[in-house]
């Protein structure tokens, strides 16, 4: 890998093992989601996984398979080599035709907010990934995280794709195959009171929610499960309940729509803590389409 990738394509700070030559405090520790550090570990098929790259890294292999290499790198495979890596070969499966994953030779071809894109994702322990490009628009992203089974770099990837190509296909997925878009208004019920809730469904895939008094927050990864709900994880937000606060949460709601009306349930997430495992706690949630208003900073709770 080092003779034949990224010495030629000037991949200086990438191995297929351990960097050597690195300091520690140059290679990311890995932490677990209690947020303790891991000890360092490696595997029996380096390469395959345990791999080291920094962003920059694999920002300049993405610009090598768009085909627009950098003045000081060499040529590895031809034009037509990377075509045909990217030929795609078999599918992965899906419950959602509209979100249909191909498979080429080490990539994965899917659409991407109504962008064709290839890319490929990692994780392990203390470790989540993701490298994407999007051949039309001549782009490559790359993020890198050092937590485990995170959700940032598939939302923050769509974050960057949004402030990159702002506008009509990224923003009609969503709102449009689901009919959300607008205000909807009101209440988590709990046994100890209820507490107001909004949401504004916009054209693309964010949601803006407030919960009680919080200021407004923005949900990038706003869903469609495979059950028709829509799936609103990682809030942050409380229900104030005895019980559920003994332990700092996030919320994850999931809401059926029917008409004009939205419920379900809003659960509380504890995070799992040294020898034990998190909490979930369930409180029914309904909400109705508010039409008087046109943004969510002007509901009244």
């Amino acid at each position: 890998m080092r003779k034949e990738v990224f010495q030629p394509l000037g991949m200086h700070h990438s191995s297929g093992e351990r960097p050597e030559g690195f300091s520690q405090d140059q290679i990311a520790v890995r932490y677990a989601p209690n947020g303790k550090p891991i000890p360092f570990y490696s595997f029996d098929h380096r390469g395959a996984a345990a791999s080291f790259s920094s962003a920059h890294d694999l920002v300049r292999l993405g610009m090598y398979f768009l085909k627009q290499p950098q003045t000081d790198q060499k040529t590895i495979l031809s034009d037509s080599n990377i075509d045909e890596m990217l030929r795609p070969t078999s599918d992965a499966p899906s419950l959602d035709p509209d979100k249909k994953t191909h498979f080429g030779v080490g990539w994965a071809v899917k659409d991407i907010a109504g962008h064709k894109s290839f890319g490929h994702s990692g994780g392990m322990g203390g470790v989540a990934t993701m490298l994407t490009i999007l051949p039309e628009e001549g782009i490559a992203i790359a993020v890198l995280t050092n937590s485990g089974s995170h959700p940032i770099p598939g939302a923050l990837t769509k974050q960057i794709i949004e402030v990159l190509l702002p506008g009509e296909e990224q923003r009609k997925v969503f709102a449009a195959k689901t009919g959300l878009r607008g205000i909807w208004q009101g209440e988590i019920e709990t046994h100890q009171g209820n507490v107001p809730v909004a949401l504004e469904v916009g054209s693309s895939q964010e949601v803006k929610v407030r919960i009680g008094k919080q200021s407004v927050q923005s949900v990038w990864d706003g869903k469609i499960g495979v059950d028709g709900m829509l799936v609103l994880d990682n809030l942050k937000g409380r229900v104030n309940t005895d019980d559920a606060n003994i332990y700092p949460h996030n919320l994850r709601i999931k809401l059926m729509p029917r008409g004009d009306i939205l419920n379900g349930y809003a659960t509380t997430k504890t995070k799992p803590m040294e020898g034990r495992f998190g909490s979930f706690l369930p409180y029914w949630i309904e909400l109705k389409r508010n039409t008087q208003v046109t943004a969510i900073e002007r509901v009244r709770f």
